[in-house]
């Protein structure tokens, strides 16, 4: 390969997937680092901006910082057709919606209104951050602040609740009365989950509260989708709401608390201290249903404990004991195997939770000093100390901190928001439309496998979705599954990938730009190849396969045909034998490993 001025050479340690796996949770572990410019994923997904910090709404009043929950809400079960609530933690507090719908032609999303709410007829809202999207496909976003009674008529304070949102309507509650959900009590709330069970019947929801020592919580309405009315002893209607109390490792049980009255909605926090509830370092934060197994996870963020919960609620309509409290991930210091024989610690700051279709739990992870910012994936099965099954799937900017991951009904999309990265970014990233981003503002995204999202090549034994060539857009990415693929006509493209078994040819006379990586890879017993007789500019990445019973150091095969790995080391200088593909410019360029 002749004319490559800016090729690079990197052999990394990683073991690397078949793209024909295609859940959203089917990746490669990234490793930890420090954080940078730009938003890090796995090489088989991509992401695409939908909105940022500042853009107009239809009020033409631009959307305010602090992206937080970023809810999908499905318009007829649809996967490419919905509503998109977005919280931005603030005072004064915010809610966008937006209407946004996927073109199955560019496979890009885009919105065409965005609505910002009016919440003066609830007495305003303050510091929305987490939420929920309900069964029946409303929102319910939370206000994590509490502040004093303010000139409305009732004695309840202002803020500190939950409110119900309708994103068809964009309009705050559910009826002509709108209220906030006082039954939940008065706090600073993170979010809310409802138990999607058909016996709970849309009336348990489960909920922390985000300050230091902070609790866990259940309300049982005795109306489904009723959060609004309390325990009235006298009727014996209402919800009746519970903190629980107990040891963090062992049974417990749920103790009811008064919450019928205004004053009993204001002191729900001195309430669970009288009862002698259960307290957690730094405040509970995301609260979150397995639909696997029906059990509540939820975070608790404070430094030192920095780890996820389980409870196991029997009987969630009636039951008061609850069998099970124990740890089920995490500790700062915790060390995962994320790739074998790599270790990384949990750390500090988990935040957002969410689970996906198979049961695995996505976390997301605050931003500590510049060093955090990580989304990890604690899959399905996994057991501290027996069968641990943790990968890290990403990484946000510098300064910045995931937030507010929900999916689409199918799970090939999944949204969230990258909240306050530092103003001083200055990245280059694109995204899956082309955009280049500085990653210097709050920005709501969708993230997806590479094949769902944006233009991507895929060759299998033959170009299977379009044959790159140089009218290409120079976003696009190739992906070689099997087979031998030949680039046949001078072009740029952001990304390639190369799977083990394939090789990817770039003909005489013929240059192909990558501006963001080729990577070619390997498993436990093939390996991939590049062919040049073209030139190719950019940065290369052979991703060497790592074996777990030698050393976790070796190539089981031969990064070349008739090739050992020392040799693969060496300048190849054998131009004759038939039995050999030359995979770095002819041989003539010296690997840096």
């Amino acid at each position: 390969m002749s004319g490559t001025p800016k090729l690079n050479i990197f052999f990394l340690l990683f073991p690397c997937l078949f793209f024909a796996q295609s859940n959203i949770s089917d990746f490669t572990s990234i490793r930890k680092d420090d954080m940078t410019y730009e938003m890090k994923i796995p090489n088989t997904h991509k992401f695409q901006i939908i909105i940022e910090e500042g853009d107009l709404r239809d009020d033409s009043t631009p959307i305010p910082e602090k992206f937080d929950f970023t809810a999908y809400v499905p318009i007829g079960g649809s996967s490419e057709n919905g509503y998109l609530s977005i919280n931005s933690e603030r005072d004064p507090g915010d809610v966008s919606i937006l209407d946004i719908n996927f073109n199955t032609t560019t496979k890009l999303w885009s919105y065409t209104a965005a609505a910002n709410l009016d919440f003066s007829a609830v007495s305003g809202t303050q510091y929305n951050c987490s939420g929920t999207v309900t069964p029946w496909n409303t929102v319910i976003t939370c206000e994590e602040r509490t502040a004093p009674d303010g000139p409305d008529a009732d004695s309840r304070k202002d803020i500190g609740w939950c409110i119900e949102i309708d994103p068809v309507t964009k309009t705050v509650g559910t009826s002509d009365n709108p209220q906030k959900l006082w039954a939940l009590g008065n706090m600073r709330h993170e979010n809310v989950v409802i138990d999607p069970s058909t016996y709970a019947n849309n009336r348990v929801i489960y909920f922390g509260e985000d300050i230091n020592n902070g609790y866990i919580y259940k309300l049982v309405a005795d109306t489904p989708k009723d959060f609004t009315n309390g325990y009235n002893p006298t009727t014996m209607n209402g919800g009746k709401l519970f903190v629980y109390r107990g040891p963090k490792n062992g049974a417990g049980q749920w103790v009811q608390l008064n919450n019928f009255t205004d004053i009993d909605q204001n002191t729900t926090r001195t309430q669970s201290d009288s009862a002698g509830g259960a307290t957690f370092n730094g405040g509970v934060e995301d609260v979150e249903i397995n639909p696997i197994d029906n059990n509540i996870y939820f975070a608790v963020k404070g430094l030192g404990e920095s780890c996820i919960y389980k409870i196991v609620d029997p009987d969630p309509l009636s039951g008061s004991s609850i069998p099970v409290m124990s740890k089920y991930a995490g500790g700062a210091s915790k060390q995962y195997e994320v790739l074998p024989g790599v270790f990384e610690a949990w750390g500090d700051g988990v935040d957002n939770l969410a689970f996906d279709d198979l049961g695995n739990l996505w976390s997301m992870q605050d931003d500590l000093s510049n060093t955090e910012g990580f989304i990890w994936v604690i899959e399905n099965g996994h057991v501290d100390g027996s069968n641990e099954k943790a990968k890290i799937f990403g990484q946000v900017p510098i300064g910045a901190e995931p937030t507010g991951i929900t999916f689409s009904p199918d799970y090939r999309f999944m949204f969230m928001s990258i909240m306050h990265p530092n103003t001083s970014n200055n990245g280059t990233q694109k995204d899956a439309a082309g955009t280049t981003l500085a990653n210097n503002k709050d920005a709501a995204i969708v993230i997806s496998r590479i094949e769902e999202l944006g233009t991507t090549y895929v060759y299998d034994n033959g170009w299977v979705s379009g044959t790159p060539a140089g009218t290409s857009p120079t976003y696009s990415d190739i992906v070689i599954k099997n087979g031998d693929a030949e680039i046949t006509q001078t072009m740029t493209c952001y990304k390639v990938i190369v799977k083990p078994g394939a090789s990817l040819k770039v003909n005489s006379g013929i240059t192909l730009t990558v501006e963001d990586e080729l990577t070619l890879e390997s498993s436990s017993n093939s390996y991939s190849s590049l062919l040049g007789d073209g030139a190719i500019i950019g940065t290369i990445k052979y991703e060497r396969f790592v074996n777990a019973q030698t050393n976790r150091n070796d190539l089981i095969a031969p990064p070349l045909d008739g090739q050992t790995w020392s040799d693969f080391l060496t300048t190849d200088s054998d131009k004759n034998n038939p039995n050999e593909r030359n995979i770095f410019n002819n041989g003539a360029g010296t690997p840096t490993y």
